[in-house]
C-alpha cells in the first residue's frame, strides 16, 4: 500500500511539472522581427533618415531671428576700412526681430526635398533588407537545430542497435561460437556511435545557441522545436517548383538591395539637380523691425523695414563647377554598382534554385538509400550469424547503414534550408 502511494505520488508530481516549450518557426520568426537589435536599430536608422526631408524642406518655410545689440562707440564715427562703405556708428541698445522667406531658386530647394526623400526610400529598403536577413537567420538555425536533433536521435538509435550486438556477440563467446576477435570489433562499433553522440549533442547545443542568437534573446533549457511537415510528394513538389527565369525577374523587381540602390541613384540624381540650380540667381524676402530703447539722439525708438535680394554667384573659386561634377559622378558611378549587383542577383538566384533542385531529389535518393543499406545490413548479419561472413563485413554493413541514416536525416532540412535561401535572394522574404 505504501509502495502504491509512493507511485502515486511521483507520478502526480511529474505531472505537476510544466512541459517543455514548443517553439514554432512562425513564433520564432514574429519574435525575431519584433526584438532583435539588428532590426530595431535599422528601423530606427530609417526613422533618423527620413527627418533629413523636414530639414530639406525648412529651407520653403520663414526663417526668424530675435536680435538684443548693446554698442558703446565714438558717436557718429565711422568705420571707413576694411569696406567700401562707411557706417556710421552711435551709441546704443535695441532689440528686433529679422526674417527672411526663400521665394524662387530655381527648383534648387524641391530637388534637395526630392533627394531626402528618395534617401529616406531607400533607408526603408535597407531596412526591410535587414528584416529579410533576419527572417533567413533565423531559418537557418532554427532548421540546423532541428537537423541537429534529428542527427542525435539517429546517433541514439545507432548506439542502441550496436550495445545488442555487443551483448549478443559477448554470449556467443562466451559460448564458444565466436571470437574475442568478433567481440573487439563490435565494441569498436559501438565506440564509434558512442563518439557519434557526442559529436551530434555538440553540435545540437551550437545549433539552440545560434538559435537564440538569431531570434535576440536566451532560450530557456526546457525550449523544444516543432518539427517542420516533409514534403510529402517529391514529383508534386518539383513540379510546382518556380521556374528559374521568373525567379530572376522576381528578384530584380523585389529585391530590397536593388531598390536601395535605385533610390540611392534618384537621390543623387536630384542631388546634381540642385547643383545645376545653385549657379541661377534666388531671390528671397526680407523683414526686419524692433525697438530702440537707449541710443543717440539721431536713433528712432522703433524701425522696420522690408525688402527683396537676389543673390546671384559669380566667383566661388571653383566649388560650385566642382560640386556639380562629383554629383555627376556618383550617379554614374550608383549606375555601375546597380549593373554589378543585377548580376550578381541573377547569379545567386540561379545558385540558389540548382542548389534547391539538387536538394529536392537528394531526400527520395537518400530514402532509397537507407533502403538499401537496411537490406544490406540484414543480409550481412543474416550471412554473419550463419558464419559465412567475418565481423568486418557485418560492421562495414552497420556503418554503411548509419551514414545512409545521417544523410537521410540531414537531407530534409538542408531542402528546407536552400529552398528559403532562394526566396530569400529570389525577394520573397
Amino acid at each position: 500500500m505504501r509502495r502504491t502511494a509512493c507511485f502515486l505520488a511521483f507520478a502526480l508530481l511529474g505531472a505537476a511539472q510544466p512541459p517543455a516549450d514548443r517553439l514554432t518557426l512562425e513564433q520564432a520568426e514574429a519574435e525575431a522581427v519584433a526584438n532583435h537589435p539588428a532590426l530595431a536599430a535599422a528601423r530606427t536608422e530609417a526613422m533618423a533618415v527620413r527627418t533629413r526631408v523636414e530639414q530639406a524642406r525648412a529651407a520653403r518655410r520663414p526663417q526668424a531671428y530675435a536680435n538684443t545689440t548693446a554698442v558703446g562707440a565714438d558717436n557718429e564715427s565711422r568705420i571707413v576700412a576694411g569696406a567700401l562703405n562707411n557706417p556710421i556708428l552711435f551709441s546704443r541698445i535695441g532689440a528686433g526681430v529679422t526674417m527672411s522667406q526663400n521665394l524662387f531658386d530655381f527648383g534648387r530647394t524641391a530637388h534637395l526635398v526630392e533627394s531626402a526623400r528618395e534617401t529616406a526610400d531607400a533607408s526603408d529598403q535597407r531596412t526591410a533588407l535587414a528584416r529579410a536577413d533576419v527572417i533567413l537567420g533565423v531559418r537557418r538555425a532554427y532548421l540546423q537545430a532541428l537537423r541537429a536533433e534529428n542527427i542525435l536521435r539517429v546517433a541514439r538509435a545507432t548506439v542502441e542497435a550496436r550495445q545488442l550486438i555487443v551483448d549478443q556477440v559477448r554470449e556467443l563467446v562466451r559460448a564458444k561460437l565466436k571470437t574475442s576477435l568478433d567481440e573487439s570489433f563490435a565494441e569498436t562499433s559501438l565506440s564509434e556511435a558512442k563518439l557519434l553522440v557526442e559529436s551530434a549533442g555538440n553540435e545540437s547545443r551550437a545549433a539552440y545557441a545560434d538559435l537564440s542568437q538569431a531570434i535576440g534573446r536566451p532560450l530557456p533549457d526546457t525550449t523544444r522545436l516543432s518539427d517542420i511537415q516533409e514534403p510529402s510528394d517529391m514529383q508534386a513538389q518539383e513540379a510546382a517548383a518556380p521556374e528559374l527565369d521568373r525567379l530572376q525577374a522576381d528578384a530584380l523587381e523585389h529585391r530590397a538591395d536593388l531598390k536601395a540602390l535605385r533610390r540611392e541613384r534618384e537621390a543623387a540624381r536630384e542631388t546634381s539637380l540642385a547643383q545645376r540650380a545653385v549657379r541661377l540667381p534666388a531671390v528671397s524676402g526680407m523683414l526686419s523691425m524692433g525697438v530702440t530703447p537707449a541710443g543717440g539722439p539721431k536713433l528712432s525708438t522703433e524701425y522696420a523695414a522690408v525688402g527683396v535680394n537676389i543673390s546671384l554667384p559669380l566667383l566661388t573659386g571653383g566649388y560650385q563647377k566642382w560640386a556639380q561634377a562629383e554629383s555627376e559622378l556618383r550617379v554614374k558611378a550608383l549606375d555601375h554598382r546597380l549593373a554589378q549587383q543585377e548580376q550578381l542577383v541573377l547569379r545567386d538566384v540561379k545558385a540558389a534554385w540548382l542548389q534547391t533542385s539538387t536538394a529536392r531529389r537528394r531526400i527520395e535518393l537518400t530514402r532509397q538509400f537507407v533502403d538499401q543499406a537496411a537490406l544490406a545490413l540484414d543480409l550481412a548479419q543474416t550471412r554473419y550469424d550463419l558464419g559465412l561472413s567475418t565481423m568486418v563485413e557485418f560492421s562495414q554493413a552497420q556503418l554503411t547503414k548509419t551514414n545512409a541514416e545521417l544523410q537521410n536525416a540531414a537531407a530534409k532540412y538542408d531542402y528546407l534550408l536552400w529552398r528559403s535561401i532562394l526566396q530569400y535572394r529570389a525577394g520573397g522574404l
